[in-house]
């Protein structure tokens, strides 16, 4: 009887248990948050890398539509004589801060910018050399030697000026870490953005970073003229 009893408790156990739906839902919640939250954040994230890329591509379009706007890189009405560097660097410098503000409010430490004008002569092998450069951020900062005189550390397209002449290129690059790089290391890294635009000078032949630099130089001499990439 005992024997009996103990079973008829254990089927009216299991039918209650089969019949029970309690805590389906949290269950199912459990299965589906992961995933849920995943897609979540996704979104918040796919967001954020768009805006940051956006504007992260007007900053480097900033400095090359600032650059093409000037006739020369120190105020007009000063003597070429009292024209130094520090002159020039200092207006594309507050350019590069310009650049920079356009990426606020997000972080513009990952930002880099470099700005050339390169001389086009479809003649000449290469077609192309850099007579000045400036860097923000970048590994290589510096206007004079190796960048001027040399040729540009990328490929220029032979169709943007066939017939030769003058063309600055804004190049910039940002190192973006996505929020759920710290969640899912193994699946999702940093990654870094590049950017290239070309803009040809408005209102002249060429930008002069120093004076009398382009005028009656030639491909050649920027290489041999000490003074041309001073």
């Amino acid at each position: 009887m005992a024997h009996a009893s103990r079973d008829r408790t254990l089927f009216s156990l299991l039918r209650r248990l089969k019949t029970d739906i309690a805590g389906v839902a949290a269950v199912e919640f459990g299965l589906l948050a992961p995933l849920l939250l995943l897609m979540t954040f996704g979104t918040i994230e796919l967001s954020r890398a768009l805006i940051i890329h956006k504007r992260f591509q007007r900053s480097a379009s900033m400095v090359g539509d600032l650059v093409t706007r000037e006739k020369q890189l120190w105020p007009e009405d000063m003597a070429d004589a009292s024209w130094t560097k520090a002159v020039s660097t200092g207006s594309l410098a507050g350019m590069m801060s310009a650049a920079q503000h356009a990426m606020r409010p997000y972080s513009t430490t990952p930002l880099a910018v470099q700005v050339y004008q390169v001389w086009v002569d479809p003649t000449k092998s290469p077609p192309a050399k850099v007579e000045w450069s400036y860097g923000k951020n970048w590994t290589t900062q510096a206007v004079s030697s190796p960048n001027c005189g040399q040729a540009p550390p990328f490929a220029v397209d032979k169709n943007i000026l066939p017939n030769g002449g003058r063309v600055v290129f804004a190049t910039a690059e940002y190192s973006y870490t996505p929020l759920l790089t710290n969640l899912l290391p193994s699946i999702i890294g940093p990654m870094t953005w590049h950017y290239e635009i070309a803009m040809m000078p408005r209102n002249v032949p060429s930008v002069m970073y120093l004076p009398g630099l382009n005028n009656g130089k030639t491909l050649d001499q920027l290489n041999s003229s000490s003074d041309a990439c001073k």
